[in-house]
């Protein structure tokens, strides 16, 4: 099954933790340090928009037509390589 960032690493330029100082261990493309999650709680989710919406889950087919995951978190980084 795919899976899906479940959040943004903690640290300062990221997602800071204001009671103490932590700094979550996630650099480059090291992905096995990232919180994944499976994928059906996004297509989840965009069953439950469209019945919000429509009263019933019919909108959950392609871009245009409510597919599209919406505000998925993306972890940018630097290589360092130029």
């Amino acid at each position: 099954m795919p899976r899906v960032l479940g959040r943004l690493p903690y640290g300062p330029d990221t997602v800071p933790v204001r009671s103490f100082n932590y700094v979550e261990e996630v650099k480059g493309p090291d992905h096995h340090k990232y919180l994944w999650t499976n994928a059906s709680f996004a297509f989840a989710a965009n069953m439950v928009r469209s019945f919000v919406t429509n009263g019933w889950c019919v909108q959950i087919r392609g871009p245009q037509a409510g597919g599209a995951v919406q505000d998925l978190p993306i972890h940018l980084y630097d290589l360092g390589t130029g």
